[in-house]
């Protein structure tokens, strides 16, 4: 994978999903936020770690006064750090929407079945993308049978109690409780209750 932007090359030994995946946040311009968004009076690098199973993202930037690494998954206006450089970006086609590259990262990992990357503010923004949405919640601490659940969940779009029952060979109290843990921590939605019952990933609620 070829970033232009840095004359850099990255090779990495890891699914065709996630190889797709990183095609698709250089078109969502996540490097070119990391450029925007530099304190360019810290003499630190922005640094781009590979793994076998992950690429880290690091930004030696900070976010806006009172915002959250959250606020970013949501509609959210422009505030970029280097307005100047931004700007130059902007119009020359490196940046096509002001404020929405993170709503374009949603969709692209939404559209390889995958979790959004990670988002830390470790002194600075840190952005890790997983290869597979099983490392990224076990790296989150979910036990083996949620870990399951969400993959299936994130891989159809939806889960149901019977599906749980059949995915992980349980009764029907037990998948219930299990969906139960998964909505409670954050994780799913309920999209219709009682009988009918479904759950869908709540990481894309705000496409």
């Amino acid at each position: 994978l070829t970033c232009p932007t840095f004359g850099g090359h990255f090779t990495i030994g890891a699914s065709p999903n996630f190889s797709a995946c990183l095609k698709n946040f250089y078109r969502t311009a996540i490097i070119m936020n990391t450029v925007a968004h530099k304190d360019y009076s810290v003499a630190s690098l922005i640094q781009i770690s590979v793994y076998p199973d992950h690429i880290v993202f690091w930004n030696p930037g900070r976010l806006p006064e009172e915002w959250s690494t959250d606020r970013l998954w949501q509609k959210h206006p422009s505030v970029p750090y280097n307005p100047t450089i931004a700007n130059t970006m902007f119009r020359c086609g490196d940046i096509e929407n002001w404020g929405r590259g993170y709503n374009r990262i949603l969709k692209a990992v939404k559209a390889q079945k995958m979790l959004p990357p990670a988002l830390q503010v470790i002194s600075g923004l840190m952005v890790t993308y997983y290869a597979s949405a099983s490392k990224q919640l076990k790296m989150q601490g979910l036990d083996s049978r949620l870990t399951e659940i969400m993959a299936y969940t994130l891989d159809k779009g939806t889960v149901t109690n019977s599906n749980v029952q059949e995915l992980l060979n349980v009764s029907k109290p037990t998948a219930n409780r299990l969906l139960s843990r998964l909505a409670e921590a954050g994780h799913l939605t309920m999209t219709y209750s009682g009988k009918y019952a479904r759950y869908t990933p709540c990481v894309y609620n705000d496409l």
